[in-house]
C-alpha cells in the first residue's frame, strides 16, 4: 500500500505544478506537503501550489500556474491577434 508520501511523488512527477485536491486518495495532504517544503523534496511556487525542484519549467509555465491557481473560474487571457481566448476547466464528474 502506498503511503501518503509515494502518492505525493506520484502527482509531482506527472505534473508540473499541483494542487493538494490534485492528489487521489488522500483527504487532507496538507501536513505532509508541508513537511515535504520543509526537507526541500517539494518547493512551493504559489499559493497552494507545489512542485518539484527539478521539475521542468517550459514556456507556459506561468499559464499552467494561473490555471491552477483559478481552477473553479472561467481564465480568460488575449491571444496575440487579440482574440480572447476561454480557459474553462472541464466540469467534475
Amino acid at each position: 500500500m502506498k503511503t501518503t508520501k509515494d502518492k505525493i511523488l506520484d502527482v509531482a512527477g506527472k505534473q508540473s505544478v499541483f494542487r493538494a485536491g490534485d492528489i487521489p486518495g488522500v483527504r487532507k495532504p496538507q501536513t505532509q506537503l508541508c513537511r515535504m517544503v520543509a526537507d526541500g523534496e517539494l518547493i512551493r511556487v504559489g499559493r497552494g501550489l507545489y512542485s518539484l525542484p527539478d521539475a521542468e519549467v517550459g514556456e507556459n509555465h506561468s499559464l499552467v500556474e494561473a490555471v491552477k491557481l483559478c481552477h473553479r473560474r472561467d481564465f480568460w487571457m488575449m491571444s496575440r491577434n487579440g482574440f480572447p481566448i476561454n480557459y474553462s476547466p472541464l466540469p467534475v464528474v
